[in-house]
């Protein structure tokens, strides 16, 4: 299987993935996962089930876990030389910029540790000139709903204020959060 045919697989079903750091849907998931399967068989060989490979790290990504960034930053020698060698750097990216948050801002612990982008064409007419972040706090699944406080962060023309004092009093998708820091924060200019 080719990582053209790994990624038309996984995007087939073109879904939209609001809240994953690795993207806003199927089709900007899947490179990260295709990248997971191809250093599992760097590992480990063959899986016996390429398409049951795909679909469990797609599931990885899609729900914003953690062990694709790690994959990668321990095992992303075994992009080197394919299209997805690029995903090394991007977290290589993060990493960094983790690391000068945490040096500018002393000890504090950041609240936005487990952000989620919210989806780009979400907010294509909406709010075409802003990126919007949402976490529910203690943590969540994408596409289930909960009540609550919530931590945000929204970048509105190069301008960024957030926090955790978001609460919704009924089951809220991060979706529906992140339009609730928008229509906050497009009422408060």
């Amino acid at each position: 299987m080719t990582i053209d045919e790994a990624i038309a697989f996984l995007s087939a079903d073109g879904g939209r993935v609001p809240c994953s750091r690795y993207g806003f849907d199927s089709a900007s998931c899947a490179p990260w996962a295709v990248a997971c399967h191809l250093i599992y068989i760097d590992c480990n060989g063959a899986p016996d089930d390429d398409y049951a490979s795909l679909d469990y790290y797609m599931g990885l990504v899609v729900n914003d876990h953690d062990d694709i960034a790690d994959l990668i930053r321990e095992h992303g020698h075994a992009l080197v030389g394919t299209e997805l060698a690029y995903l090394v750097d991007e977290v290589a990216a993060w990493d960094a910029e983790r690391e000068h948050d945490e040096h500018n801002h002393d000890d504090a612990p950041n609240p936005y540790e487990h952000e989620y982008p919210a989806s780009d064409d979400e907010w294509e007419y909406a709010c075409p000139y802003c990126s919007i972040r949402v976490s529910a706090v203690g943590g969540g699944t994408v596409g289930r709903s909960y009540v609550g406080n919530w931590h945000y962060r929204i970048t509105v023309n190069g301008v960024t204020r957030g926090g955790s004092d978001l609460v919704t009093g009924s089951p809220t998708t991060h979706a529906q959060a992140a339009t609730l820091v928008s229509e906050f924060y497009d009422s408060d200019d």
